[in-house]
C-alpha cells in the first residue's frame, strides 16, 4: 500500500500482535489488551528494549515489553494517526477526533503542517462505543463543544512536540505540491466549506 487516504477505523486500526516461540516471553494464549494504545512507532523502542540497548534519541515510541510482561506502567492517553499528509486523528478510549489541515497551495506546504489552529479545516468526532461505523459526526453538536475543544488542544499539544523537516526530495516535493494545490483550489472554489469550520 502506497498510502492510506482514510482515517476511518477499517483503515487505521491495525492489530499489534505479540507471539513467542517457546516459553521465553510467557505470553498467555488468547490475551487481548484493549486498554493500551500501541502504535507502529513503538516497534523500534520495543526491539531496542529486548536487545538491551537504548533507543535513538529522536525515537517517540514506547517499548511494549512492560505490557507484554504484565507490568503496570504509565502509558499514553490516546493514539495519534497521520494520513494523506494533512489528515490527523486522535483515538481515545471512547471518542475519535479527526481533522485535516488546509494546505496553503504553495511552497509553504513543503514544511509538514501543524500545530496551527488557524489551518485546521473540517473536524469530526465519533463516539466509537455507540457509533462504531463512524456515521454520526458529533463535532457540530453543541453538547460536545467542550470535547471538541479538548481534542483539538490535545492534537496541538502533541504536534508541538514533533520535529518537522522541510521536504526537499524531488518526487515528494512534486507530489505534495500537486496535492496541496488541488486541495487548496477545492477550498477556494467552495466558500461554503469555510462556514463549516468550527471556531
Amino acid at each position: 500500500m502506497f498510502q492510506k487516504f482514510s482515517l476511518y477505523e477499517a483503515s487505521i486500526r491495525v492489530p499489534f500482535i505479540v507471539s513467542s516461540l517457546g516459553h521465553n516471553l510467557n505470553i498467555p494464549k488468547g490475551a487481548y489488551d484493549h486498554k493500551h494504545f500501541v502504535s507502529g512507532v513503538d516497534l523500534l523502542s520495543t526491539v531496542c528494549d529486548y536487545a538491551g540497548i537504548d533507543p535513538p534519541e529522536h525515537a517517540r515510541g514506547m517499548s511494549v515489553r512492560p505490557l507484554v510482561e504484565g507490568r503496570d506502567v504509565p502509558w499514553r492517553d490516546f493514539g495519534f494517526v497521520e494520513s494523506n499528509y494533512w489528515g490527523r486523528a486522535l483515538l481515545f478510549d471512547r471518542y475519535k477526533y479527526v481533522c485535516e489541515y488546509i494546505p496553503y497551495g504553495d511552497k509553504k506546504d513543503l514544511l509538514p503542517p501543524g500545530p496551527d489552529p488557524e489551518r485546521i479545516g473540517l473536524e469530526q468526532i465519533f463516539d466509537l462505543r455507540n457509533d462504531p461505523g463512524e456515521t454520526q459526526n458529533l463535532a457540530y453538536d453543541e453538547n460536545k463543544r467542550a470535547l471538541l475543544t479538548q481534542c483539538r488542544q490535545a492534537l496541538l499539544n502533541f504536534e508541538a512536540g514533533l520535529e518537522r523537516r522541510q521536504i526537499t526530495h524531488e518526487r515528494p516535493t512534486r507530489q505534495i505540491g500537486n496535492w496541496g494545490q488541488r486541495i487548496r483550489a477545492h477550498w477556494d472554489a467552495h466558500p461554503e466549506l469555510e462556514a463549516l469550520r468550527i471556531p
